[in-house]
């Protein structure tokens, strides 16, 4: 009976919350019917919603056994990202000049960019997606040059027939790019339509060797040669993903499904390797030359300034907040939260990221049902993220306790904090390309940057029952997933969909057939050598049906592959295209006892 009547408060609590909202959308029904202040003065009105919270308070204690509490439990221990769904995601490009950035800087991921669509009040918050490293440097001419070059070819570069030459400049005309002596260079991939997928394959795929060069004058026709090996997609070198990530969830899967949410990341290219900060040009800027081969150059027909760009930071519409203080006296079964920015703008609480304790002595950090720390009997309250149906806040979520049962009947209340992940939905698609924009960071107060196009539409979290249980079956099947397979293609395509937020791939529809071999092969693991048992893995592509580069989707394709491999076996990827012979991507062997992905 008690059960029933905490499920009673719950439901007359969301009755009377019904009736406000109804009073403020219809004030005239609202007062025909009595209804104010949550409550109606109609005694039938009144009888009527206090008999159905009574009744769908029942309904909500039997739906609680088959409701997917569990599948969530464990979703939020396996792959809480799952849970995020996609919010959007935007790239803003620097635009300050010399005098308002002068120094490189790193932009930490979590740097708040708040924008405003009318009038001064923000509207949405982005937060940086991942570090990014800024320089005073721009890009100021992009040409393609075919053979015969008028500057010199390295030796040791075969089948060249064009070169991409890009210069970059200091912002400051008068200092040198040596004296900046940049470590690393990022580039954005910023041309329009399919010119854009066209370029990202040429210089993640077709570019066979890459050096740099002075502007002008006679150290112009001299190339000095850079490790192509240092060159190549950020999203390969990347450790942190776009969605934060908890250490027991598998890296690999996570890169991969942050990919399927975010295929602009394949935009950003590294160059890793400058020479010293570009060290054998003492003057002005420097010309990059990437070396194409001829399947290259049929992808490319003209190239401008606009096609790349410098000083690109990925932002995504989720943010960490926190709610009001709250107190909690177990009268009630939960107890709700809500992020204090709701108040301002709308928001959409995407999870629960932690619960701090308000105590005399400071804060304490609550342990979640799901988390190790709870089995500790140190006296805390244990608090676990409740699952609502038909709510209409989105910013609200509710939280339960369970205490200890040394405590007795009664315990005391408890006073707390919660931390959350949010997002403002729908609303932050509203910003236009070439809004003005500015970073909440000291550093970079005055320094505007310039949103490039228009945000993604966010994809909600799928927390259904049958969706939650799919991925936890593919993630526990490990190697049996794909490896072991009936049909490994359509067990491919399967885990591409189980990754992808919206629950469908449309890369999927570019996988034609997938072939699983076992071999024994030699494979190095730091300086040791193993003999060791593996599976070859050669995955044919339908290029036409991807909807982004062929290399790109392959580098995708290892994540998946990475995460499924048993840790005492190696796996080799190779990539071509159907009605080819030759794989365009060939994978070294990776043992599962290395860091995968």
């Amino acid at each position: 009976m008690e059960q029933i009547l905490q499920y009673f408060e719950t439901e007359l609590e969301y009755m009377r919350r019904g009736f406000a909202d109804f009073e403020k959308s219809h004030p005239q029904k609202a007062k025909a019917l009595g209804i104010t202040a949550g409550r109606s003065t109609d005694p039938n009105v009144q009888r009527l919603a206090d008999a159905l919270a009574l009744h769908a308070a029942r309904l909500s204690k039997r739906l609680d056994d088959t409701l997917p509490e569990t599948a969530l439990d464990l979703m939020r221990i396996l792959a809480p990202t799952f849970l995020l769904g996609a919010p959007s995601y935007a790239a803003v490009r620097l635009v300050a000049t010399a005098e308002e950035f002068g120094d490189a800087l790193e932009l930490a991921a979590g740097s708040v960019l708040p924008i405003a669509v009318d009038g001064e009040t923000p509207s949405c918050r982005f937060t940086v997606a991942r570090d990014a490293a800024l320089k005073p440097v721009s890009v100021s001419a992009v040409r393609i040059e075919q053979a015969p070059f008028a500057f010199e070819v390295p030796q040791d570069i075969r089948g060249c027939e064009a070169a991409i030459c890009v210069t970059l400049s200091p912002l400051d005309a008068s200092q040198s790019l040596s004296e900046l002596a940049p470590d690393q260079i990022e580039l954005y991939v910023n041309a329009p339509g399919g010119r854009k997928q066209r370029l990202i394959e040429v210089l993640a795929g077709d570019v066979i060797g890459l050096g740099y060069a002075a502007t002008e004058g006679r150290g112009a026709h001299a190339t000095h040669v850079l490790d192509k090996s240092g060159f190549g997609l950020s999203m390969q070198g990347e450790d942190r993903t776009f969605l934060p990530r908890k250490g027991m969830q598998v890296p690999a899967i996570s890169r991969l499904r942050d990919f399927l949410a975010y295929p602009d990341k394949a935009a950003f290219f590294t160059l890793r390797d400058t020479d010293g900060g570009f060290a054998k040009v003492a003057e002005g800027g420097i010309e990059l030359r990437f070396f194409i081969s001829g399947e290259g150059l049929k992808q490319l027909s003209d190239m401008g300034v606009a096609d790349l760009a410098t000083n690109v930071v990925p932002v995504v519409n989720l943010y960490t907040d926190h709610s009001r203080p709250v107190r909690y006296d177990y009268g009630r079964q939960q107890v709700p939260v809500l992020p204090t920015t709701s108040a301002d703008m709308h928001v959409e609480s995407l999870q629960i990221r932690d619960l701090r304790q308000l105590t005399p002595e400071g804060e304490q950090l609550l342990p979640a049902m799901t988390s190790p720390q709870r089995r500790a009997d140190d006296g805390l309250a244990v608090w676990q993220e409740r699952y609502q149906i038909g709510e209409f806040n989105s910013a609200r979520r509710e939280v339960s306790f369970s205490v200890n049962v040394g405590l007795g009947q009664d315990p005391e209340p408890l006073d707390f904090v919660a931390s959350l992940y949010c997002s403002n939905g729908s609303a932050a698609c509203a910003p236009r390309p070439g809004a003005q924009v500015f970073f909440d960071d000291d550093t970079l107060a005055k320094c505007p940057f310039e949103l490039i196009d228009e945000p993604t539409a966010p994809v909600s979290p799928d927390v259904s029952a049958a969706k939650l249980w799919d991925v936890m079956s593919m993630l526990n099947g490990n190697f049996a997933t794909i490896f072991d397979a009936e049909n490994p293609s359509e067990a491919l395509k399967e885990a591409l969909h189980l990754c992808a937020p919206s629950g469908y791939a449309d890369a999927a529809n570019g996988i034609w057939d997938v072939t699983v071999s076992q071999s024994i092969a030699p494979v190095s693991v730091g300086k040791n050598v193993l003999l060791s048992a593996g599976s070859r893995i050669e995955v044919v592509l339908d290029a036409d049906a991807l909807p982004y580069s062929r290399t790109v989707f392959a580098t995708a394709l290892h994540f998946v592959f990475a995460a499924m491999i048993s840790y005492d076996r190696f796996f080799q990827l190779s990539v071509r295209e159907r009605g080819r012979a030759e794989p365009f991507k060939v994978f070294p062997r990776q043992h599962g006892s290395q860091t995968c992905g």
